[in-house]
């Protein structure tokens, strides 16, 4: 007869399959945003990991600017060197705001922003020594190895850094890969 309501049964089963979808929906929801954050996560340990190599190659081919510039008085040689001097603040700063969220990789990045002040002064001092006239102050100074112990620090950070950033990225990549299994299942199940 009209109007009638469904049976039992078959009122039961509606709801029941209405509060599934739901329940559907709230957990394939929340396995995406769980995936999406892990994804984030990896893409910026990867960003670290990139610019902390970027960092070690420009203080290398400003040490290397540095000695052609000292074996040849030409200051053509001494661009990397400027360019350096340039890009590593910021290159400094977008590790930092990388790595604010972690103790351990800012306390490094202290340290090194100060060896790489340090190496920076010293082949400033080496480059003014050498357009002073001074070639051979500029050549004792180099000899002092002052300028090789702070490398060694700088080099031994950023491995530091790298080594951590690596280890984050496996851990990252993990939680991203289970975050997208379950995430497949969840959908699958549904």
């Amino acid at each position: 007869h009209a109007g009638a309501p469904l049976p039992t049964g078959a009122l039961l089963g509606f709801i029941v399959a209405v509060v599934a979808v739901i329940l559907i929906a709230i957990f394939s929801y929340q396995a995406l945003q769980t995936r999406s954050a892990s994804a984030g996560l990896v893409t910026q340990t990867q960003e670290v990991m990139l610019l902390v190599e970027s960092l070690n190659s420009l203080i290398r081919d400003a040490e290397t600017s540095q000695r052609g510039f000292l074996l040849t008085n030409d200051e053509s040689y001494l661009q990397p060197y400027n360019n350096a001097r340039s890009a590593l603040r910021g290159l400094v700063a977008d590790i930092r705001q990388r790595v604010a969220g972690n103790p351990r990789q800012t306390q490094r990045l202290d340290q090194l922003q100060s060896f790489l002040n340090e190496k920076l002064e010293e082949l400033n001092e080496t480059i003014e020594l050498q357009r002073a006239g001074s070639p051979q102050a500029a050549g004792a100074l180099v000899r002092t190895d002052r300028g090789r112990a702070v490398m060694e620090r700088v080099r031994v950070l950023t491995a530091e850094m790298s080594s951590e950033a690596r280890q984050l990225f496996d851990a990252r990549e993990a939680a991203w890969l289970e975050a997208a299994q379950t995430s497949y299942l969840v959908t699958g199940g549904g």
